[in-house]
């Protein structure tokens, strides 16, 4: 493994979430390795005393010990949003270093997530077409463990990976956007082959400004140059997040599968191209009504989409 890539964590005001999520990410053996760099979101005006102690609790936690090689802090007086603070701290980081792997506050990965970030960011380093390096995976039931790895073309928000050669490519302002309401074809490929109405969700963004998300403008940035994600075959992240403490919250937790804090990838594609048929299956899936007890119903599938885009 060439080189080891910095880590960064986004926190805000949840304090058992935080601490669980460093406690995960100390456990990789490649922690030891690694710089981690955390920014800690400050209080809206007019915060209650609550919101207040939990904030300065979080910054206690993320203080009190050497969760990484080398741990950066930076602590915002004031309230600037996730949206912007993963913009401004994903930018400052990967300039930096060329290369960044994300977390936030809720999610809980496997011993082996750095293993897998940083032999997929030194494997497809120079593999202009790949641009992200997801650690999610949606719970295809059809799929077995075989802990191997493919590529689709989407991105995701729950544990990623990417380089500067990629991020240069997000635009704020989501240049072009306008052709999705011209050329169907174009709208039906954003769409996921029309499993899920992201073009909506990128009009809500950028007009009705009902949402403030950097993933659905992530999205549309890797879509225009056509970028392709790596993904596991079994999720390396377990969302936490889903209760009463979220800023966002749907109300009922998503289970995104068995998680298994010791699963490994083992196996990297040497062809850079989408598996078109895993692709094909989890579209089919996220259009599916989910008739068991782990998956969602359709609407709250919807809902749960939609509070992932709201939250990044």
């Amino acid at each position: 493994m060439s080189s080891i890539a910095p880590i960064v964590l986004f926190c805000y005001d949840r304090p058992w979430h935080t601490e669980q999520t460093l406690e995960a990410l100390t456990e990789n053996k490649l922690s030891a390795k690694s710089k981690l760099f955390v920014f800690c979101d400050g209080p809206k005006p007019q915060a209650s005393k609550e919101k207040l102690q939990n904030i300065k609790e979080v910054n206690r936690i993320v203080q009190s010990r050497n969760w990484c090689k080398k741990v950066t802090i930076f602590s915002s007086s004031i309230n600037i949003g996730l949206a912007n603070s993963v913009i401004k701290g994903v930018t400052e980081v990967v300039n930096k270093y060329g290369k960044v792997i994300v977390l936030e506050d809720d999610l809980v990965c496997s011993e082996y997530f750095l293993e897998y970030m940083n032999e997929s960011l030194n494997r497809y380093e120079k593999c202009d077409e790949v641009m992200q390096i997801s650690a999610h995976q949606f719970p295809v039931q059809k799929w077995g463990r075989n802990n191997e790895s493919f590529f689709m073309p989407f991105t995701t928000s729950w544990g990623w990976a990417t380089w500067d050669r990629a991020w240069k490519h997000f635009n704020e302002e989501a240049i072009g956007y306008e052709k999705l309401n011209e050329d169907q074809e174009l709208k039906r490929k954003f769409d996921l082959n029309n499993s899920y109405p992201y073009t909506a969700m990128l009009k809500s963004q950028m007009e009705d400004k009902t949402i403030d998300s950097w993933a659905i403008r992530w999205w549309w940035s890797v879509f225009k140059e056509r970028g392709i994600t790596l993904f596991p075959d079994f999720p390396l992240v377990d969302n936490i997040g889903f209760d009463n403490t979220a800023t966002h919250t749907i109300g009922t937790p998503y289970v995104i599968s068995d998680f298994q804090d010791d699963y490994k990838i083992a196996k990297y594609p040497d062809v850079v191209i989408p598996d078109l048929k895993r692709y094909s299956e989890v579209c089919w899936y996220l259009s599916q009504p989910k008739n068991d007890d782990k998956r969602l119903e359709k609407s709250l599938l919807q809902k749960m989409i939609k509070f992932l885009l709201q939250k990044f």
